[in-house]
């Protein structure tokens, strides 16, 4: 697993991984019904590493992304949809009450935070401090599991990740 000192550095892909056996594997994209943007889930495959992504600081002036930062996560490698592949965070009011994150768009700033007592357990966070547009939400990433798949959704449970370099 990665190391964190300060966090992330540079622009190292990591994989991002369930920290708990049995629930999927890395963390990848799939389409719900069809049609862009991908939303964020779990992959279907335990074995599965998921796809690679940077993650950088949502400060541009910064070049490390550390614990509690605002940072843009996004995938790397081909995509079929015409948009970005950075994770956004879709409104409620768009997706029946659900909080989503989909990889399109401009790009929602999440945190990453440690997870307990645990060395290199974390979880996600979405609680932007640079944002203007965002609303004022500080929530943590969980799963949900809907039509045989894990979504990462906001939630107030939060989930448990690990990361790992590409």
């Amino acid at each position: 697993m990665a190391p964190v000192a300060g966090f992330m550095g540079g622009p190292t892909e990591y994989y991002i991984l369930p920290a708990i056996t049995d629930v999927g594997g890395g963390v990848t994209t799939y389409l719900r019904n069809g049609t862009c943007p991908f939303e964020v889930a779990l992959d279907v495959s335990d074995v599965s590493d998921g796809r690679a992504l940077t993650i950088s600081p949502a400060d541009a002036k910064k070049d490390t992304v550390r614990l509690l930062t605002d940072a843009y996560f996004q995938f790397t490698g081909p995509t079929i949809c015409i948009t970005s592949d950075k994770w956004t965070l879709v409104d409620e009011t768009a997706t029946g009450g659900r909080r989503i994150i989909t990889a399109g768009g401009e790009g929602s700033p999440f945190k990453i935070d440690k997870m307990g007592s645990f060395d290199d357990v974390y979880k996600l966070v979405f609680c932007p401090t640079v944002c203007d547009t965002c609303r004022p939400i500080c929530q943590d990433v969980g799963v949900v599991s809907e039509e045989g798949k894990r979504w990462l959704v906001l939630s107030d449970q939060a989930f448990p990740f690990v990361f790992k370099r590409a």
